[in-house]
């Protein structure tokens, strides 16, 4: 699919974030979220009060998918291929 071919689609669902004593601003528990939703396609809901739960779900993932400096590497420099092309000031 070329980038030409996107679209944006924007959910009239967004939950709104707050800020906890506990976590701060957890903006990027947000984020997570829905990178997870896009990435996965599964449509599910959330909430600001499942973000605890979001907090737990992204380390899990982020401990069981953990990859070595030398794997790292080879997706770093696979990002850099892949978006060589489309926009000469983006910096990975």
């Amino acid at each position: 699919m070329e980038w030409t071919e996107w679209y944006l689609y924007t959910s009239r669902y967004i939950p709104v974030q707050r800020e906890t004593e506990e976590f701060g601003n957890d903006s990027g528990v947000h984020i997570c979220s829905w990178a997870y939703v896009l990435c996965t396609s599964k449509a599910k809901r959330f909430s600001e009060n499942d973000m605890n739960s979001a907090i737990k779900g992204i380390a899990n993932i982020l401990a069981e998918n953990y990859i070595n400096e030398e794997q790292a590497k080879d997706k770093i420099k696979l990002c850099r291929e892949l978006f060589k092309d489309y926009d000469p000031k983006l910096k990975i």
